[in-house]
């Protein structure tokens, strides 16, 4: 009896194989756009990675939402898609970012694509306003029409002409927000030197003419630094120098080294300390622990600035619906104990023991998960600072142990 069970067991899981979870079909994606055809629908595909915190964001909150599940088994044969086994497919449909919401025709033509993570209410709206034609596109370009002196509307349109392969277009409007934006948006400029340049490199990969333009621009940049101009153009310049680098690459990223190397020569500190975030992880790579130390003068002031910016971002995002996606809060947070472990780092490598000592205090009272504690004992323990390790590995022990008494009163 047990093993004709199994035998059923067998058989029926071979003929009626188990369907995705939720919505989802278990079908390939040429046999979803024939069922598409018979059923009169659309083809939804959430392009995703096993890797994007979104995506699985995405699959906790809006997939399993009730409204989400109805309107798509209504309007939609929908299917989960890794976009880095499906690689062909990934690039039939230019999918550069993750998670990706497809909406496609039987015979394969797209209809809009939705990019990002997008909670249950969001989704809906965003997904029926692509079912009447109100498409991403058409609602980035009106936007655009009605103030087109908005850097960050001009950028959105930008971004959308990229998604659909109008290169040229789309540089010419990313340009305009680069070297206009701050005109009409002096708020502007925090997006202009960090995810403008970054968009308008990611478009270089594909259409030279955009790395070329950021070259031009960098060499404007450095040419203002050579000159000897004002304190503030030089900040500025520097910040536009080192970004654009960044953008451009490793070679790009070797020519902020070497320009860091320079200025250190010609002793000139300030701009020295203003460059050294950009460099860092290179001179941590080449065990430069003094050079770093030197340069930053005032590490816990450095380290201080950057908990009170991410800080500054959780205030900003109090009590707002619309607000930063909670992924984007967490990444910062991330990247600010990143960037005290490698603060950390440089002491330690520096033989500046009591310095360390102080900045893994500080790091602590911002974030004392026990994955922050192990990063920096192991640290310590890389350095042979013993004492510390121990030292650190004991406020670990207590700080759990208080943590489990306060879950349990």
């Amino acid at each position: 009896m047990k093993y004709l069970i199994l035998t059923l067991f067998f058989l029926i899981s071979f003929v009626f194989p188990v369907m995705a979870e939720g919505p989802f079909r278990e079908l390939d994606f040429d046999k979803a756009c024939l069922v598409a055809k018979e059923e009169k629908k659309l083809v939804l595909v959430d392009f995703f990675t096993t890797w994007c915190g979104p995506c699985k964001k995405l699959d906790a909150v809006t997939w399993k939402d009730k409204d989400v599940i109805e309107w798509l088994e209504k309007n939609t044969v929908a299917l989960k898609i890794d976009a880095e086994k499906e690689v062909d497919l990934a690039k039939r449909y230019r999918i550069s970012a993750y998670p990706t919401i497809a909406l496609i025709r039987p015979d394969g033509t797209e209809v809009d694509q939705l990019v990002g993570y997008l909670e249950p209410k969001a989704f809906l709206t965003s997904a029926n306003d692509s079912l009447i034609g109100k498409t991403t596109f058409a609602r980035a370009e009106e936007e655009f029409t009605k103030d087109n002196n908005n850097p960050k509307a001009r950028a959105k349109y930008a971004r959308e002409l990229t998604r659909i392969g109008k290169y040229e277009e789309a540089l010419t409007h990313y340009l305009w927000c680069y070297d206009k934006g701050t005109e009409y948006d002096k708020g502007y400029s925090s997006i202009r030197s960090s995810f403008l340049v970054s968009e308008i490199g990611i478009l270089g990969r594909k259409y030279k003419p955009a790395m070329d333009a950021l070259i031009e621009r960098r060499s404007i940049a450095e040419k203002k630094l050579l000159n000897d101009e004002s304190e503030t153009e030089s900040v500025l310049a520097i910040l536009e120098f080192t970004v654009i680098n960044r953008a451009l690459g490793k070679a790009g990223i070797e020519k902020n080294l070497a320009f860091y190397d320079v200025l250190k020569e010609r002793k000139q500190r300030k701009l020295e300390a203003y460059i050294l975030d950009s460099v860092l992880t290179e001179l941590l790579k080449a065990k430069r622990y003094k050079d770093i130390v030197e340069s930053a003068a005032d590490i816990s002031n450095r380290v201080e600035k950057r908990i009170y910016g991410y800080k500054g971002l959780v205030l900003f995002n109090k009590g707002k619906q619309d607000g930063i996606p909670e992924d984007v809060l967490n990444s910062s947070k991330k990247s600010t104990i990143t960037y005290g472990e490698q603060y950390f780092t440089a002491l330690l490598g520096a033989g500046e023991l009591e310095q360390a000592k102080k900045l893994a205090q500080q790091i602590i009272s911002f974030d004392s998960s026990p994955e922050t504690f192990s990063s920096l004992v192991k640290k310590a323990e890389e350095f042979s600072a013993k004492d510390l390790a121990k030292e650190l590995s004991e406020q670990s022990s207590k700080n759990t142990v208080v943590e489990k008494k306060t879950d349990t009163q």
